[in-house]
């Protein structure tokens, strides 16, 4: 019975922390330059205090996850709990010294790419995540000589049973 009890308590408890959550990629035209080999560190997210960078950086990925996540179309969840606020702002910052520009902690609420509440709440990321470029959404789309030697193959191979036939 007091087994039960204590997960009732910890189950409870769970649902009511609250956890922000920041979800984070590497924009389509630098992702896809990573090496999927490397390990070192490619992008790293910063958070600023008004104009002064907190160091260190509060999340970093290598080029092969940077990649990964290119590929898989995915991005990156970091807690940014102790650092709700509208002094706080955020960046990315590349290998190569590109940074993204500042973003407000409330401006990444309101756009969605911060989730804010229990555990229990997702965000659908309809627009990507932060420091993804606005339609610049990646798609597999079929070569369209691999459709016509598809076509070419299927009258062939109709054209030699016709001829079998007659």
């Amino acid at each position: 019975m007091k087994k039960l009890i204590i997960l009732a308590v910890v189950l409870s408890a769970v649902a009511f922390v609250r956890a922000d959550v920041l979800y984070w990629m590497v924009s389509d035209d630098y992702a896809k330059d990573a090496d999927p080999n490397s390990s070192e560190i490619y992008a790293s997210l910063f958070v600023m205090n008004g104009d002064d960078i907190v160091s260190p950086a509060l999340a970093t990925a290598s080029a092969a996850s940077v990649f990964d996540n290119y590929d898989y179309g995915d991005y990156f969840a970091t807690d940014v709990s102790s650092y709700a606020g509208n002094s706080y702002s955020f960046f990315i910052e590349l290998a190569n010294g590109v940074k993204t520009n500042p973003e407000t902690y409330q401006s990444l609420v309101q756009n969605g790419y911060i989730t804010t509440g229990g555990i229990g709440q997702q965000n659908p990321l309809s627009s990507g995540a932060f420091g993804q470029a606005a339609g610049s959404a990646t798609y597999n789309v079929p070569e369209p000589t691999s459709g016509l030697l598809f076509l070419v193959g299927g009258m062939l191979l109709g054209l030699k049973r016709r001829r079998q036939q007659v």
